[in-house]
């Protein structure tokens, strides 16, 4: 079951899609068009492996049809993929390269389809998935004194967290906070999802980014 999906709302009640979508919240907007997309490409994805249409084709995005500004801002995107409460796929963007409508439809076929760490989403799993969208604000350099000011900061604030180390770098979106609570523990991590050692965030050399996100969610 799509919730809300604009385009297939739009044509079983004979009106257009910027109709619809005028009429719904930002919230329910994202949501729907994550939900679209995932669904439409389930759908067309036997002729994607058949040659017979190419996926580029179902990348398109028309501002015309999304009259809401935050689909032509231009802002990092994140689309995750939970399914039954676990990681199903996640894919994103940090910086922000394009407007949110086209990183919004990217990203949702990477997080379904193209997730190195998970096979291809299957129609059969569609009703245990939940998906999120993630829209960032522009990353900031984090300024502090020592690791106290530092670890403080991110417990009260509980940002998204970039860090970079070289060639190396790597971010926890604001929701990681849910599962790793503790800033010690926090940065430890992301060090080792980076390639570093787990200590490494406490490294001169080490620059930490931050940002937040807006956050919306839905099901199937």
């Amino acid at each position: 079951m799509i919730q809300g999906a604009p385009k297939l709302t739009a044509e079983a009640a004979g009106v257009s899609v910027s109709e619809i979508l005028a009429a719904s919240t930002p919230l329910n907007i994202v949501a729907s068009v994550v939900a679209l997309v995932v669904a439409w490409f389930l759908v067309v994805r036997k002729d994607i492996k058949a040659n017979t249409v190419t996926e580029t084709e179902y990348l398109k995005f028309e501002e015309k049809d999304y009259p809401e500004k935050i689909f032509t801002d231009k802002r990092g995107v994140f689309v995750t993929l939970l399914e039954n409460s676990k990681l199903r796929g996640c894919i994103g963007n940090i910086e922000p390269i394009d407007l949110v409508g086209k990183l919004i439809i990217q990203n949702s076929v990477g997080a379904a389809f193209h997730d190195p760490r998970f096979l291809p989403l299957d129609i059969d799993e569609l009703e245990d998935i939940i998906l999120e969208v993630s829209i960032l604000s522009k990353p900031q350099k984090l300024e502090y004194e020592n690791d106290n000011e530092l670890l403080n900061f991110l417990q009260d604030k509980k940002p998204g967290i970039i860090i970079e180390s070289g060639s190396r770098r790597s971010t926890f979106l604001p929701s990681v906070w849910e599962s790793l609570r503790n800033p010690t523990v926090f940065l430890s991590e992301l060090s080792v999802k980076a390639g570093l050692a787990s200590l490494a965030w406490r490294d001169k050399g080490v620059t930490i980014n931050y940002y937040y996100a807006e956050k919306y969610k839905e099901s199937i």
